[in-house]
């Protein structure tokens, strides 16, 4: 699908933009999710014992490169793991010296923020994030989607 839409934007659109995507299908009876990024950045997973992963291929953004293909791999969540699709204004989120978050800034993050679940690990995280940064006043949009996997209930 991906390939589709990249050829789409290259071909039939008279634009010069590009964007990126991560398409996520998850089996919420298995636990099994089928992840394919077009630039984007890598998915924190949030293990329920708080350890936290980063898996990725990365990618191209869509409508850069003609004829680039898109992986997909598998993630496998376990009940209380929690799945964090981040834009990238979380991870390149400046500190007052201009240092970027970055990935592992992230991952501490998100370790100090693992008793958190819902809307509540959402705000705490724009918190500590606007506590990094010295402002809620974010150069870049700061956007998320959270899948919290409860099991085969």
């Amino acid at each position: 699908m991906i390939e589709e839409l990249n050829d789409l934007v290259l071909h039939e659109m008279e634009t010069e933009h590009y964007f990126t995507l991560m398409l996520a299908i998850a089996d919420l009876t298995t636990g099994v999710v089928t992840v394919a990024q077009a630039g984007h950045p890598h998915p924190a997973l949030l293990r329920g014992d708080g350890q936290v992963e980063q898996p990725g291929t990365g990618g191209f953004p869509v409508g850069l490169l003609a004829g680039v293909g898109f992986e997909e791999y598998k993630l496998q969540m376990a009940p209380g793991d929690r799945l964090l699709i981040l834009s990238d204004g979380v991870t390149e989120c400046p500190d007052p010296g201009g240092e970027m978050l970055g990935e592992e800034g992230l991952a501490r993050m998100l370790g100090e923020l693992r008793r958190f679940s819902g809307p509540a690990l959402l705000s705490a995280l724009v918190w500590k994030l606007s506590e990094f940064a010295g402002s809620r006043d974010f150069p870049d949009d700061v956007s998320g989607i959270l899948l919290e996997y409860q099991g085969n209930v």
